[in-house]
């Protein structure tokens, strides 16, 4: 009789602490894929994770089947969820899926500038980016895809430690944290850090910790967006050359500048070639040993022959036109 009692008690014990903690079963069954935004940050705020954002189109791209059918794999979520809340933005039968969840996945798309399907993107519950798996590297077989992923672990760990660092500073250590959290973050993605740039830039507007120069160029685009966006398309270009002319600003920053400036010019058809060239050589000065001095370099070069080429055609115009100013003068 007692041992069917301490039975009975047990069961109960086991049922209650299923219904107290979200069911036994349940949890093995629930996809861990969440699908809006608002979820995936309150979860990944609430466990302090990062959220890894995967944009697909099962029904019809292959890619997309086989990543999700080694996505939904224990072995991968064993890897991957100790760093990261999932979220799955799927453009698959459109028509079966609710409006505004349709909706906030292009807005995302457009957020982080998704060119094609799949994509993966790595963010923290802010929206930064720390690393992403696309182009190329999304094509992969998925084992290596995979791979890609959890290379990110160290930096997905370095990215929730310097954002709790930045939670807890003050005045100008905020600053310094502020650089830090963007250091650690993925550069390509820096328009997205508008509101730590901006922050710098009014708490320090005496530049006391230097961060206001280092981050000069980040500042440039915003700016030049601006300018740009509203038609002002020589005061964006200004703005480039302000920074690549100012000594202070970080040598590669500068070089970037310049270039900026170069593809503005060409693209709003400002500038003449010879313009464009000084300031390919401009850039090329400033920091001669830079990764991208010899991409500049074939520009330079290609320039320089498009130039001779339209000399040489201009001058071969204009001993045509002459010669014909002359037989037209024997002729009369």
């Amino acid at each position: 009789m007692k041992r069917n009692f301490i039975a009975s008690l047990l069961a109960f014990a086991i049922i209650l602490s299923c219904v107290m903690f979200t069911s036994c079963g349940k949890s093995s069954d629930e996809s861990p894929w969440r699908t809006s935004w608002a979820s995936a940050t309150s979860e990944a705020d609430e466990l302090d994770k990062n959220i890894l954002v995967f944009f697909s189109n099962i029904e019809s791209d292959e890619t997309s089947q086989k990543l999700n059918e080694s996505f939904n794999k224990k072995s991968f979520q064993k890897k991957v969820a100790a760093n990261y809340v999932l979220l799955n933005y799927d453009f698959g039968n459109q028509d079966e899926k609710d409006y505004l969840t349709l909706q906030e996945g292009y807005e995302m798309a457009n957020k982080f500038t998704v060119q094609s399907l799949p994509a993966i993107i790595l963010a923290t519950p802010e929206g930064y980016v720390l690393g992403s798996v696309i182009n190329e590297d999304i094509l992969l077989p998925a084992s290596k895809v995979i791979s890609k992923i959890v290379s990110f672990n160290k930096k997905s760990k370095e990215v929730t430690k310097a954002r709790k660092e930045l939670a807890e500073a003050q005045e100008l250590d905020r600053l310094y944290a502020i650089d830090n959290l963007i250091s650690s973050l993925d550069g390509a993605y820096r328009y997205l850090m508008t509101d730590l740039l901006s922050e710098i830039k009014q708490a320090d507007p005496e530049n006391e910790t230097g961060l206001v120069t280092k981050y000069a160029l980040s500042f440039a685009y915003v700016e030049a967006i601006g300018e740009y966006g509203q038609g002002n398309a020589q005061g964006a270009i200004d703005i480039f050359l302000k920074v690549a002319e100012n000594e202070t600003v970080p040598a590669d920053d500068a070089q970037e500048a310049y270039m900026t400036a170069c593809y503005l010019l060409a693209n709003a058809q400002l500038g003449t070639p010879e313009q464009i060239l000084e300031l390919m050589n401009k850039a090329i000065e400033v920091s001669p040993k830079s990764k991208q001095v010899e991409s500049i370099k074939q520009s330079v070069e290609y320039m320089q022959q498009f130039l001779t080429s339209s000399e040489a055609e201009n001058a071969e115009s204009s001993d045509n036109a002459a010669q014909a100013s002359v037989e037209n003068k024997n002729a009369e």
